[in-house]
């Protein structure tokens, strides 16, 4: 694995640690949820996504 791949694992697994620490913590994001997810194309839309999506799969909430 060459070294940009790994610090683009490493930043990705911090983002959603720290995006699922703040749902937790704060309680925004519950079982059941349904949370609307709007892009507007730039890549920190793209980024939220890919968080959320990964974070349903434990939270087991909706992205409509």
């Amino acid at each position: 694995m060459d070294k940009a791949r790994y610090h683009f694992g490493k930043i990705q697994q911090k983002l959603r640690r720290q995006v699922g620490k703040a749902s937790a913590d704060f309680g925004l994001i519950e079982p059941g949820d349904r949370v609307m997810v709007c892009l507007s194309g730039g890549k920190d839309s793209y980024a939220m996504l890919s968080i959320l999506m990964n974070i349903q799969k434990k939270r087991h909430f909706i992205l409509i």
